[in-house]
């Protein structure tokens, strides 16, 4: 791979006085400088020469931070640090005629829906340069989530380095309806794809500990929807938490972790969500930090989290060469992680799975996962 140029992109406007500073919110305040990678290829037809595809994604690059304006700043505390950067992207170019478009954006000013609309924003500009077909950024997260008198804390110089093997699977619709009839029979409901498919990975995950460690699985949420009144879908911000499922089974029945997914999921909304609002909110966060804290102090607890962007559309990303054929993200580093992104068609699921290494072994020759997942077992950097 060969480097062919690296520039700083900054806005088409200067941005004014009154916007130069950009407060973080309660939850952006308590997320690390982790960086949220996602990656779409395509495959390009055009005769346009590599030059002109380069300069027309600065360009309309340039134009879309007019409206996301934090991005193209840094941290104030770590002015000359590799972590202090926002935003980063990666246009790579292959022999074959294809392309990458990467892009990292920092988890401590922004989740993945607003990285999702970040793009979805910056590749209409790149399709229509002229229009104006996307709503900008609400940038409310502050107002809604306020930090209160907490102190800024720092970001530690190195996260710890933790040894991992992550593999990627697929699951095709069929299967998964397959998993939604197996379950539904039990249950008398019909549970989301992402319920069976989350529920089978902890099952198959808790099962390769090869111990009888009681375990928590952690689902991150997206809080826009579930607010009262609902938050506009274009907020910006980290506006997304966990809810949980705790067992103490080793290998719990598949049709009761999707029933305790479906109800800590209404538990989650019913008694904090909808009080995060107003004076309450502060309150509520406290009680939901303490539960986890609580939940935490287990003996020999063995926790898993899970992070879905099903749904989010990413599929329908067009720069003007057509759709992606194929979207994903990296997760290395990252112990006991179950990330879920969508397949191509829509329907089905790909899991991108992080595991130590001894329990991996024994996690990707499970028989019942392998007989609902195809495995795509080349290792993910």
């Amino acid at each position: 791979m060969e480097l062919i140029s690296r520039e700083t992109i900054k806005p088409l406007i200067p941005t004014p006085p009154h916007l130069r500073t950009y407060t973080l919110s309660f939850f952006d305040h308590i997320s690390t400088t982790n960086y949220v990678p996602i990656i779409f290829f395509y495959t390009t037809n055009i005769d346009d020469p590599i030059s002109e595809i380069s300069n027309l994604l600065k360009k309309s690059l340039s134009q879309i931070l007019t409206q996301y304006y934090p991005l193209a700043d840094k941290l104030q505390w770590e002015a000359h640090s590799w972590s202090s950067t926002l935003l980063a992207i990666q246009i790579n170019f292959f022999d074959s005629g294809g392309m990458a478009i990467s892009v990292c954006m920092s988890h401590k000013i922004a989740d993945a829906v607003t990285m999702t609309n970040f793009v979805k924003d910056w590749s209409n500009i790149c399709l229509i340069p002229e229009s104006n077909s996307f709503r900008q950024p609400v940038l409310n997260s502050a107002i809604v989530f306020p930090q209160g008198n907490l102190p800024v804390i720092k970001p530690e110089a190195e996260m710890r380095k933790i040894k991992t093997v992550t593999r990627r699977y697929v699951f095709d619709s069929s299967k998964i309806d397959a998993l939604k009839a197996m379950v539904s029979s039990h249950l008398q409901i019909i549970p989301t794809r992402v319920q069976v498919v989350l529920a089978l990975l902890h099952r198959c995950a808790a099962s390769a500990m090869r111990s009888n460690h009681p375990t928590t699985l952690m689902q991150l949420v997206n809080l826009r929807p579930r607010m009262e009144p609902p938050l506009p879908t274009n907020s910006m911000g980290n506006m997304s938490w966990h809810c949980c499922i705790s067992t103490a089974d080793h290998q719990p029945e598949l049709h009761d972790l999707v029933s305790k997914l479906k109800e800590s999921l209404e538990k989650f909304t019913e008694t904090y969500v909808k009080k995060f609002k107003g004076e309450e909110w502060f309150t509520s966060i406290m009680e939901c930090l303490k539960e986890i804290y609580l939940m935490g102090q287990t003996k020999n607890l063995v926790l898993y989290n899970c992070s879905s962007w099903c749904r989010f559309g990413h599929y329908e990303v067009d720069f003007g060469w057509g759709k992606p054929i194929w979207v994903t993200s990296s997760i290395s580093g990252l112990k006991n992680m179950f990330h879920l992104i969508d397949a191509r068609d829509g329907q089905g699921i790909e899991a991108i799975v992080s595991l130590e290494e001894k329990e991996m072994t024994v996690f990707e020759n499970d028989e019942e996962l392998l007989a609902y997942a195809c495995s795509r077992n080349t290792q993910i950097a």
